[in-house]
């Protein structure tokens, strides 16, 4: 009888294993700890908008920028695979990688808030993970108060803006088309939203300095959609 041969091991390619190697590393480090972070919370209320996604991918560049040996390509992987039921352990993880940096986890909090109303609409799911990672951070009570005040104050009304306003805001003329509209949303969005983790204004707040203008693209961008959709 003839002996079977045994079946060819699969071959793992020194481009996979130098991709799995990196990616690890990147899951590790500071700043893939914070994409995974940002990964759970963006999909707490069960969908991430337009707004959030801007943003998000915005803050993941500026952190590849930040790091050479991080891509960006890595960290929006750790953002897409993030498990909610890792938050607190990434939470504790992220906080041992930023010890002495209380202003940067507090900056951290800042620009959760900035995702939570994004939509226009603190859900409840949003409001209590906020509140544990707060927690989790260790951020002060009186210091993560002022913020949550300072956002809902904020998001609690204010007039709507004209078309000519949304206009002047995204930097848009009559005419423009769906395509232009989603550009110039996301350009003033990024250019708004600053470098939330660079330390020369690490102390200067997101609520004062970002928000309203934030807020303010996201009503031009809304008054102009839905003008659009009543040609």
């Amino acid at each position: 009888t003839k002996t079977p041969s045994p079946s060819p091991m699969p071959r793992v390619s020194f481009v996979d294993d130098e991709k799995s190697r990196a990616y690890n590393k990147a899951k590790e480090s500071e700043y893939g700890i914070l994409s995974a972070i940002l990964g759970v919370f963006c999909r707490a209320d069960g969908n991430a908008c337009e707004a959030e996604r801007v943003l998000v991918e915005d803050m993941i560049g500026e952190m590849a920028k930040d790091s050479s040996k991080i891509s960006k390509e890595n960290l929006l992987e750790i953002y897409n695979d993030a498990n909610p039921r890792d938050l607190e352990q990434l939470c504790m993880d992220f906080n041992e990688k930023t010890k002495g940096e209380y202003k940067k986890r507090l900056k951290v909090v800042e620009f959760l808030f900035v995702l939570a109303y994004a939509d226009n609409e603190f859900c409840d799911a949003e409001r209590e993970m906020i509140i544990d990672i707060a927690a989790y951070f260790e951020i002060d009570n009186d210091d993560f108060n002022k913020i949550y005040d300072g956002f809902e104050s904020l998001y609690a009304g204010g007039e709507q803006l004209s078309k000519q306003e949304a206009l002047e805001v995204l930097g848009l003329q009559e005419g423009f088309s769906d395509e232009e509209l989603e550009s110039a949303y996301a350009e003033v969005l990024k250019k708004t939203k600053g470098a939330v983790l660079d330390n020369k204004n690490i102390s200067k707040t997101i609520l004062e300095a970002n928000a309203p203008l934030l807020q303010k693209i996201e009503k031009a961008y809304q008054t102009l959609k839905n003008n659009q959709s009543l040609r």
